[in-house]
């Protein structure tokens, strides 16, 4: 999964991008299986549409959006559209991964593009389990993440650092997996051997990297009242819309029946 981030790289294709993906899904006659969820099963069935339909303009050019826009979700990224250079798309810095044209689209391929880059956000993140990749937002598809807050910004890095640290003293495997989230409830209602507010950072983490979707905080503001007020939460990235107060979650435990934390996660997911 990926971190959204605010877009910074802005430009007409950018804007065009989630028009395109809609005319491709209602207007294209897209086959009744095609899986229009932008996963990396999907780009096989389009790889297979392309090699059909790769010279109907319209069509291609729906294509083409789709197509960024599913590879940024496993490599993160953004897109590139510079007058007098082929579209394409730049994962994420960190991957060391070529920029990858779209312009014109590939006869086929897509699915192996696909099989590389999880290949090097799997190696990346065997060296730093916390690393994601980050993918800029696009307009309409993404939903564009709120100002940073210093107050959050500062506690999410403290949290990092406080849990690497308390992780290294244990021996449960702490990878964010669903089923690390079994040992997190264990350990937290057992009371006292894991603070509060590092299983609500390792909740709120394990939630993003399963489910994708940022961290936010909701400062209180006289005047207005929100039930988010004051507390960090995580919203999924669109077409979710739920959201998730780890730290409510954590301390919820005693009163709520085991698997809870696991019943969170499928409740952010759907």
């Amino acid at each position: 999964m990926v971190r959204i981030v605010p877009l910074e790289d802005d430009s007409d294709w950018v804007q065009g991008v989630h028009p395109l993906l809609g005319n491709l899904e209602d207007f294209q006659d897209l086959p009744a299986d095609f899986p229009f969820d932008f996963s990396a099963a999907s780009l096989t069935a389009l790889d297979r549409l392309i090699a059909e339909r790769g010279d109907d303009g319209s069509f291609e050019r729906g294509a083409r959006a789709y197509a960024g826009e599913t590879l940024m979700r496993i490599g993160g990224g953004r897109w590139v559209s510079t007058e007098g250079h082929p579209l394409a798309i730049r994962f994420d810095e960190a991957l060391d991964l070529p920029g990858l044209p779209l312009e014109p689209l590939p006869p086929a391929g897509l699915a192996a593009v696909a099989e590389r880059v999880a290949t090097a956000v799997a190696r990346r993140r065997a060296d730093d389990p916390g690393w994601e990749p980050a993918k800029q937002a696009t307009p309409g598809v993404d939903r564009a993440p709120e100002p940073p807050v210093a107050e959050l910004t500062h506690w999410l890095a403290g949290r990092r650092a406080a849990f690497a640290t308390w992780s290294a003293t244990r021996t449960e495997t702490w990878d964010f997996s669903e089923e690390s989230l079994d040992a997190l409830e264990r350990i937290a209602r057992a009371g006292g051997a894991i603070p509060p507010e590092l299983a609500e950072w390792y909740l709120g983490e394990t939630l993003i990297r399963v489910g994708t979707g940022s961290w936010y905080f909701r400062p209180v503001t006289p005047g207005r009242r929100n039930a988010l007020d004051g507390h960090r939460f995580v919203r999924p990235a669109p077409p979710g819309d739920g959201v998730i107060v780890p730290a409510l979650e954590i301390a919820d435990l005693p009163d709520e029946a085991e698997g809870h934390l696991r019943r969170a996660l499928t409740l952010y997911r759907e």
